[in-house]
């Protein structure tokens, strides 16, 4: 019996109900166990009461036990009975008054149909009221008698036992339940991995339920298609990519040609900038296809400070935007980092801000006030615009990720400005993250390591 998932080859099904059969299994056993348990212990701790062998000594004891009674000791006498016996007692006089007890719960009179029968019974023997479980006996000569119940089998004991068995089934079910769980929670933990992005680990599991195994080799086999394939999209976009740089080198010098020549037809006036636009794009998209295939960041430390970076970045980026100021704030802190890759991470996030959001654009650069990290230096860059919605917030710096999904001339971009933003400054050892800025727009926060002199 299976679900029907099968091999590509044909052979046996990937996915069976052995292990559903498995568990279910376990589970009716465990509850076969402790019904048979319980049942034995029953019978084996039902016990008797005392005068379920021999009721004639039960009543020779008791008849002894108080026949030089006294008023004042006879409740005593009766207690002592009791918890030797596993009675309850109560003695009634030949009116039916009660006048001792030791009983948890109130013994019951004997009717007057009990009581004349008992009375016309020879003295020392039992009247049987209830089977051997409660009985009346006479007590000398005024008529008196004493009623007994029995308490029934010590629970104390049962629940002892009953306590013993649950506990060792426990223990017995330890190594099938962790049979089970363990590979479960292997493949939760890898499965959590991929879901952020990771194909590269393995679930790698050899032994254990056959369906568990299955399963996990499944979903290697899955991770290793789905990582071979990335690996051959990013490596052709990065082939594209750099294809491209080629024509467009060429375009660029033509057109520069044509400018100083004044030979460029008017409607071509802004072609220049459009070029510049997707040289712009065509660098993003080479530079995430090779972080992505694996190739690392290389990055040129030197001495250095933030404000001089962010003023770098704010003069650069006003030379294609005059139109759009960035108020700078930023104090002279010492870094070690590559000035190129910082000021290309700066201006990618003006650019965002100009595309998305509003003037102005205000970076402020200053030691962290995070506590007891004294050690980092923190950029902000805000703006006034319409903000990110809160769902947004944690895929700003996915690669190709926008909030809208349309691609419009206005807007531009395909989602790698940010992208390269996390890039850059993890290779610096830091952080980066996005939140609403104080003006209603967005605040980007960069925190970076000072240098050790700082």
């Amino acid at each position: 019996m299976s679900f029907g998932l099968r091999r590509a080859d044909g052979r046996r099904p990937l996915v069976t109900r052995r292990l559903f059969w498995g568990i279910y299994g376990h589970g009716l056993l465990m509850l076969a166990l402790v019904a048979l348990t319980v049942g034995a212990l029953g019978w084996a701790l039902r016990g008797h009461p005392p005068s379920h062998h021999k009721p004639h000594r039960l009543a020779r004891l008791i008849t002894e036990s108080l026949h030089d009674r006294d008023d004042a000791t006879i409740g005593d006498r009766l207690a002592e009975l009791g918890d030797l016996l596993n009675l309850d007692l109560a003695l009634f006089d030949r009116r039916g008054r009660r006048v001792a007890e030791s009983a948890e719960r109130p013994v019951n009179p004997l009717s007057r149909e009990e009581y004349r029968h008992l009375m016309s019974l020879p003295p020392g023997l039992p009247l049987m009221v209830d089977g051997p479980r409660v009985q009346a006996v006479r007590v000398g000569r005024s008529g008196s008698c004493v009623v007994t119940r029995w308490r029934g089998p010590g629970g104390g004991r049962f629940l002892a036992a009953i306590a013993v068995v649950l506990v060792v089934l426990a223990l017995v079910s330890w190594p099938r339940a962790r049979s089970i769980a363990r590979p479960v929670e292997r493949t939760i933990q890898i499965a959590s991995q991929w879901s952020r992005g990771d194909l590269s680990p393995r679930i790698g599991m050899k032994r254990g339920p056959a369906d568990m195994v299955a399963m996990a080799e499944a979903l290697d086999a899955m991770a290793e298609r789905l990582q071979a394939h990335r690996a051959r999209e990013r490596a052709l976009l990065a082939d594209v990519s750099h294809e491209l740089r080629t024509p467009l080198a060429r375009l660029r010098v033509a057109l520069e040609w044509a400018e100083e020549d004044k030979v460029l037809p008017a409607p071509l006036e802004g072609v220049g900038a459009d070029l510049a636009e997707l040289e712009r794009l065509v660098d993003d998209v080479l530079m995430a296809s090779r972080l992505e295939t694996g190739e690392s960041l290389v990055v040129r430390p030197e001495p250095t400070t933030v404000a001089a970076v962010v003023t770098a970045a704010a003069a650069r980026f006003a030379e294609r935007h005059p139109d759009l100021p960035v108020q700078v704030s930023a104090t002279a802190l010492p870094l070690a980092a590559d000035p190129a890759l910082l000021r290309r991470a700066l201006e990618n996030l003006f650019e965002n801000a100009a595309r998305y959001g509003a003037p102005p654009i205000v970076v402020t650069a200053q030691r962290s006030v995070a506590p007891g990290r004294p050690d980092l230096a923190e950029v902000v860059v805000s703006d006034a615009g319409e903000g990110v919605p809160a769902d947004a917030l944690p895929h700003l710096f996915d690669p190709f990720y926008r909030v809208d999904a349309s691609r419009t001339r206005s807007t531009g971009g395909v989602g790698l400005g940010l992208a390269l933003v996390r890039k850059i400054i993890e290779a610096h050892g830091g952080v980066v993250s996005a939140a609403p800025a104080s003006t209603g727009g967005l605040a980007v926060t960069i925190r970076l390591p000072l240098a050790p002199e700082a």
